[in-house]
């Protein structure tokens, strides 16, 4: 955070906006950091069930919650954004939770959902790396359609990117 807030004053001072985007798994310090210094923070939302959220991404998801709230109390403006994985977090219960918590935080907050993709494959095959997710595939524009709609029938405002 000491190494963000600085490249971020410096910004700031030549006049350069600034964005930080993240997971939300940081040190609740860290924010307190860096905040002075952010013009938006893009923020990823995965999964509200704490033991799903933990299986696929290694962590509980309690800190990355707590970080969303107290950035949303913030003065600094803030997207939400949800990378969909199709049989992972694109469940109508899951879409439902996530955007019950965002409502929760602000109402007028701006949602993106972004549909999977496999960009990052040849950069785990450059690595020597498996790639795990070969077989999942880009959800449709209808099913994309379909998850705007949860968190749009709640007054949220949600694009699909």
């Amino acid at each position: 955070p000491d190494f963000v807030a600085e490249v971020f004053r410096q910004c700031q001072r030549m006049g350069i906006h600034t964005t930080l985007d993240t997971c939300g798994f940081f040190d609740p310090f860290a924010w307190d950091k860096v905040k002075e210094y952010v013009n938006l923070v893009l923020y990823d939302i995965k999964l509200m069930d704490e033991e799903k959220h933990k299986y696929y991404t290694g962590v509980d998801n309690d800190i990355i919650l707590q970080n969303a709230r107290t950035i949303s109390e913030s003065d600094v403006p803030m997207f939400i954004r949800i990378p969909l994985i199709p049989g992972v977090n694109d469940s109508k219960e899951n879409l439902e939770q996530t955007a019950d918590f965002v409502y929760r935080l602000d109402k007028t907050l701006h949602i993106d959902l972004l549909p999977y993709h496999n960009y990052g494959e040849n950069k785990y095959k450059s690595l020597d790396e498996r790639y795990t997710m070969s077989d999942v595939q880009k959800p449709s524009e209808e099913h994309m359609k379909w998850c705007q709609s949860i968190f749009t029938q709640r007054g949220l405002d949600c694009n699909i990117q």
